[in-house]
C-alpha cells in the first residue's frame, strides 16, 4: 500500500491547490526560494509530510484547528490516493474556517464513508494504529534519537504496546491479586482458628442462655405487676385532678356569673345599636352636607352643572346662578361650615359606637366564657359525686419500681441474647475446629497455584520471553542497517538486569521487604527473597554523540517499524522521515544516504518514502525528487 496522489488546498504555507503523483520509489524532499537558493528553511517540507498524517489520522501542529489553513483563506484540506494492490481509495480530510472538520473516504469499488466510519475503514486498510503509525512510519525532525534519549519507563511503555503485552501484564496482576489472596485467606484462616479455640475455652465459664432465660421470664412476670399498680396510680392522680379541676371551675364559675350580671348585656346590646343608628344617619347627613358644599364650590366658580344636590332635580336657572358671584361666594362658605360642622358630629357619633360597640363585645365574650365554663361543670360533677375514698397507691415510688425492673430485664435481655449468640458461636466453632485441617490444605493449594501463575505471567516469565523474542530481532534489524551503512556503530537491547543487594518486594506476593539485608524469606507468604532485578529498557551505544544517538535512533526505530508492521500483518508502506541527517558529518551523513532507500524498499519493506533533507548530496541519493517551491511566502510542490 503506497500514495500514488497528494494533494492539499490551502494547507499552512501551500496556497491554493496543489497536487503530485507518485511512484513506489524514495523520493527525496527538498525546498528552494526562488531568488535566494541557498535558502530551504520553513519553506513546508515539515508540512508537507504532516499532511499525510493529518489527511488519515487528524493530528497537527497547529496550536488550532483553524489555524493549518492558509492565512485569509476560507477553507483547505489535506487529500490522499492510496494504492492498495488491485484497488485504491481516496481520502480527504477538510474544513471550513469555524466549522468543524470533516473526513471522508472514498473507495474505489464502494458507497463514499464519513465520520466515524471512515476512520474506521482507514484504521482497518493500514493496519496500524494512530500511535504505531507516529512510531513506525512517521519520523518527525529531531525525533530519531528519541527512544535513546527516552527514560527507560517511557521505553517500557512504548515496547509493551508494540508487544500487546497488556493482557500479559493483566495476567500478571491477577496472579498477584491471586497469591496475596490466597496469602490473606491463610492468615484469616490461622486467625479465625484461634478465635474458634478462644471462644471453646471461654464457654465454660458462662451462664447458658436456659439458666439466663429463666431468670428473664421472673424479671418479666415482676415487671408487669409494677406496671399495673404504675397504672393504677396514674388513674387515681387523674381523678383527683379533675376533683380539684370541679372545685376550681365552680368557685371561678359563679364570679364570673356576678360580672356578667352586673354588665347588663341586654342594656348593653341596646346602647350598641341605638349608636349604630345615629352614626349611620350622621354618616349620611355628613356626606350630603360634602356634596352641597362641592355644588356650591362649582356655582362660585361658574361650573354649576344644573343637577340640585339637596333636590336632585334639574335647576331651570344655571345660567343666572353661574353669574351670582359674591352671593355665591357666601353660599359656598356657609356649606363649607356646615360640613365641618357635620362632620364633626358623624366623627363623634363614630367614636361613641367604637366604645358601645366594645363593651357589647367584651360582654359577649364574658357570657362565652361563662357558658363554657357551665358545660366543663357539667361534664365533671357526675365523676365528683361518683369520686370515693379508695386505697391510695403512690405514683412516684410505682414509676420508680417500674424503671428499676425494666433496667433489670433489659439487662438479663441482652445477657440471654448474648449467651445464645455464645452458644451459636460454640457449635460453629467445634465444626470448624472439626474442618480447619482440610480447609488449610485446600487453602496452601490455592497460594502454591496462584505462586506458580505469577511466576509464568510475571516479568521473568512470559514477559521477559515475549520481550526478549521481538528485541533481539529489532536489535539484529538496526545493527545490519548500520553496517550496511559502513558505520561503527553498535545497538544493543536490554530488557532486564540485576541490581545491587536483594530483592525489595517480594516475586510471589508483592510484600514489601523490610530495609535490612537479614530478612531472607518473605514475612506474608514465606518465598525465599532472590537478588534485585530491575526491569528497564536499555538502548546501550558503542559510542556516545549527538550522531550516534540519531544513528541509532534511525535504526532502532526503522527495525521496530519492520517488525511491528510485520507482526500487526499491515499493509502501509509509505515511509515518512523528516531531516534523519541532522547531526552527522559528511561520511556518516554519505554512508547513510546511500544505501537508506535500498534498505528501506528491502530490509524494511517500505515500497515508498518521503524523506527530506537540506543536503544535496544526501538528496542525490534518493531515486525520486519532490520539490518545494517557495514564492512570496507560499509555497507550491512539484515532482522532479
Amino acid at each position: 500500500m503506497h500514495i500514488c496522489e497528494l494533494g492539499v488546498q490551502n494547507w499552512k504555507c501551500f496556497a491554493g491547490k496543489q497536487w503530485v503523483r507518485l511512484r513506489e520509489l524514495s523520493y527525496g524532499v527538498s525546498a528552494r526560494y526562488v531568488g535566494d537558493p541557498g535558502r530551504s528553511n520553513w519553506g513546508g517540507k515539515s508540512a508537507l509530510l504532516e499532511s499525510v498524517g493529518f489527511a488519515l489520522h487528524g493530528e497537527h501542529t497547529a496550536r488550532v484547528e483553524d489555524e493549518w489553513i492558509t492565512h485569509g483563506e476560507e477553507g483547505g484540506y489535506a487529500r490522499l490516493v492510496v494504492q492498495d494492490g488491485a484497488t485504491s481509495f481516496a481520502v480527504v480530510r477538510s474544513r471550513k474556517r469555524g466549522k468543524s472538520t470533516v473526513l471522508e473516504v472514498a473507495p474505489r469499488d464502494g458507497a463514499a464513508l464519513r465520520g466515524a466510519e471512515a476512520q474506521a475503514f482507514i484504521d482497518a486498510r493500514l493496519g496500524i494504529s494512530k500511535e504505531d503509525f507516529r512510531v513506525t512510519c512517521y519520523f518527525e525532525q529531531r525525533q530519531m534519537a528519541r527512544m535513546v534519549l527516552a527514560r527507560p519507563q517511557e521505553r517500557m511503555e512504548v515496547l509493551q504496546a508494540w508487544l500487546r503485552m497488556e493482557r500479559l501484564v493483566r495476567a500478571e496482576d491477577i496472579a498477584r491479586a491471586r497469591v496475596g489472596e490466597a496469602v490473606e485467606a491463610l492468615e484469616r484462616h490461622r486467625a479465625g482458628l484461634a478465635q474458634h479455640e478462644q471462644v471453646l475455652s471461654e464457654a465454660a465459664h458462662e451462664e447458658s442462655a436456659a439458666e439466663l432465660g429463666r431468670k428473664l421470664d421472673g424479671a418479666q412476670g415482676r415487671l408487669e405487676e409494677a406496671r399495673r399498680l404504675a397504672s393504677e396510680a396514674r388513674r387515681q392522680a387523674v381523678s383527683d385532678a379533675k376533683a380539684r379541676e370541679y372545685e376550681q371551675l365552680a368557685e371561678e364559675g359563679k364570679k364570673l356569673a356576678r360580672e356578667l350580671e352586673a354588665m347588663d348585656l341586654g342594656k348593653l346590646e341596646e346602647l350598641y345599636r341605638s349608636a349604630s343608628e345615629v352614626e349611620r344617619r350622621l354618616a349620611l347627613v355628613s356626606s350630603q352636607a360634602s356634596q352641597v358644599a362641592a355644588e356650591k364650590k362649582r356655582v362660585r366658580l361658574g361650573q354649576f352643572d344644573g343637577n340640585c344636590p339637596v333636590a336632585q332635580i334639574r335647576c331651570p336657572a344655571v345660567d343666572e346662578i353661574n353669574k351670582r358671584g359674591e352671593s355665591a361666594k357666601q353660599a359656598h362658605e356657609a356649606a363649607e361650615k356646615e360640613a365641618v360642622e357635620k362632620h364633626a358630629e358623624h366623627a363623634e357619633a363614630a367614636r361613641s359606637l367604637a366604645g358601645a360597640e366594645s363593651r357589647y363585645q367584651s360582654a359577649e365574650r364574658l357570657k362565652a366564657r361563662v357558658d363554657a365554663m357551665r358545660d366543663r361543670i357539667r361534664v365533671l360533677h357526675k365523676e365528683y359525686k361518683e369520686r370515693r375514698e379508695e386505697d391510695r397507691v403512690s405514683l412516684d415510688a410505682a414509676e420508680d419500681a417500674v424503671l428499676r425492673l425494666e433496667s433489670e430485664t433489659s439487662a438479663l435481655r441482652a445477657r440471654h441474647e448474648a449467651a445464645r449468640r455464645q452458644e451459636e458461636r460454640v457449635a460453629l466453632a467445634r465444626a470448624r475446629v472439626d474442618d480447619a485441617g482440610d480447609e488449610r490444605g485446600r487453602l496452601e493449594r490455592e497460594a502454591a497455584l496462584a505462586r506458580e501463575q505469577l511466576l509464568v505471567f510475571g516479568r521473568g516469565g512470559a514477559q521477559k520471553r515475549v520481550a526478549e523474542r521481538a528485541l533481539r530481532e529489532i536489535e539484529e534489524g538496526a545493527n545490519a542497517l548500520l553496517r550496511e551503512c559502513g558505520i561503527d556503530l553498535g545497538v544493543s537491547v536490554q530488557w532486564s538486569r540485576q541490581g545491587d543487594g536483594l530483592a525489595k518486594a517480594c516475586d510471589a506476593c508483592g510484600w514489601p521487604y523490610p530495609a535490612s539485608a537479614r530478612v531472607k524469606a518473605c514475612g506474608r507468604c514465606g518465598a525465599e527473597r532472590g537478588p534485585l532485578v530491575v526491569n528497564r529498557l536499555e538502548l546501550l551505544l558503542t559510542d556516545r554523540s549527538g550522531a550516534a544517538e540519531d544513528l541509532a535512533g534511525a535504526s532502532f526505530q526503522l527495525a521496530a517499524s519492520a517488525w511491528l508492521r510485520s507482526e500487526r500483518g499491515a499493509s502501509w508502506g509509505t515511509a515518512l522521515i523528516d531531516e534523519p541527517y541532522g547531526q552527522l558529518d559528511e561520511s556518516n551523513r554519505r554512508g547513510f544516504a546511500t544505501h537508506l532507500a535500498t534498505m528501506l524498499s528491502g530490509r524494511y519493506g517500505f515500497r515508498q518514502a518521503l524523506v527530506v533533507s537540506h543536503s544535496a548530496d544526501a538528496q542525490a541519493m534518493m531515486p525520486g525528487r519532490l520539490e518545494i517551491i517557495c514564492e512570496a511566502g507560499r509555497s507550491s510542490m512539484r515532482v522532479a
